[in-house]
């Protein structure tokens, strides 16, 4: 039994810097928890960092971090780190596409947003919070049609729901403001109309304007061809004259006497 004495120092050495480096990854987890509820996220992330390092498949941690990323505008970054955990498996799928959704709501990608909230909804289609969220960026978009049919499907699924009372208001506005796109909609295809028609006419009356300019051109032109023939038959008949009243005058008396 004496030669196995010289090991229990190591093993008691062992179990010491376990426990220690235990002791050490919780304090991390603990700090980087503590300041990020306390609206700290600049210095919660390299602590949360390192307990996830720790503390690699415990998906409060994926949440935590992500969060504090996105407080302070690191949207690539969550995104990245919840990709991440889906890949691994850490965390709830429909949970984490609904939050990556959400961060790309947050950073102004709606298109995006949509997407991840499809593929939420596609993994637990009863989701309510994925299908009111996906109708709010649909809305974002301005696509006020899809918006509505979520809205509905909201209401159908989560009638309780506290939000249920302004999604129903929402509704009722999208509605109205749908009708109120279908009129000005059709006062601008009128107006279209109107203004092509006012177009066709002003094309019409400038051919008209110049078809009467051409034939006035050629009236005029004709007249002046006319004018000028005349005065070149009246000059050539007064040269005429002249060169008769010459011969006359050049012819002898007794000549001029016989005619």
């Amino acid at each position: 039994m004496g030669k196995f004495k010289p090991i229990l120092p190591v093993l008691y050495l062992v179990v010491w810097a376990f426990l220690t480096q235990t002791a050490v990854w919780a304090e991390n987890l603990e700090k980087g928890f503590y300041l990020f509820l306390d609206n700290k996220p600049s210095e919660a992330i390299p602590f949360l960092e390192k307990a996830l390092y720790e503390y690699p498949t415990n998906p409060e941690i994926y949440t935590s971090l992500s969060s504090a990323y996105v407080q302070i505008s690191k949207y690539d970054s969550a995104i990245a780190l919840l990709t991440k955990a889906l890949d691994k498996g850490y965390v709830e799928r429909y949970l984490t596409l609904g939050q990556i959704g959400a961060i790309y709501s947050i950073s102004g990608n709606f298109t995006d947003a949509v997407k991840l909230y499809s593929q939420a909804l596609d993994a637990k289609p009863d989701d309510s919070w994925s299908l009111y969220q996906r109708g709010n960026n649909f809305f974002f978009k301005r696509d006020f049609p899809s918006a509505i049919n979520d809205y509905e499907k909201f209401l159908l699924i989560a009638p309780k729901d506290p939000q249920s009372p302004e999604v129903a208001r929402m509704i009722a506005y999208l509605k109205e403001e749908l009708k109120n796109q279908e009129v000005a909609k059709k006062l601008e295809e009128d107006q279209k109309l109107a203004e092509a028609a006012r177009l066709k006419q002003l094309e019409l009356d400038k051919q008209i304007a110049d078809e009467k300019q051409r034939k006035d051109d050629e009236a005029r032109k004709k007249l002046m061809d006319d004018i000028y023939a005349s005065l070149n038959d009246a000059s050539n008949e007064q040269t005429n004259l002249s060169a008769g009243t010459e011969d006359v005058k050049n012819k002898p008396a007794d000549v001029i006497r016989e005619d």
